[in-house]
């Protein structure tokens, strides 16, 4: 058998897809739990919290993304003073 780097190509795009959907998955799961925990009294209504969570679970993903760079960020960004 010939074992050469050319053979091994279609099994090097197989684990990198399959790492992507793992990261991907895990950075899903991470911001349902960060809204999740997120205290009510940091929301301006109580209604926001839960329509966050709706857009995170049925969005997947590019949920997940809108609510980090969207919430999750400017949280930091004013808890660090730095606004």
């Amino acid at each position: 058998m010939d074992f050469s780097f050319l053979n091994l190509i279609p099994f090097f795009g197989v684990f990198m897809a399959g790492l992507l959907a793992l990261l991907t998955t895990a950075f899903w799961i991470w911001m349902i739990i960060d809204v999740i925990k997120t205290p009510t009294t940091e929301w301006e209504h109580e209604m926001e919290k839960i329509a966050w969570l709706l857009v995170v679970i049925l969005v997947n993903w590019i949920g997940a993304l809108i609510y980090y760079f969207s919430i999750k960020k400017s949280k930091n960004f004013y808890k660090e003073g730095r606004y």
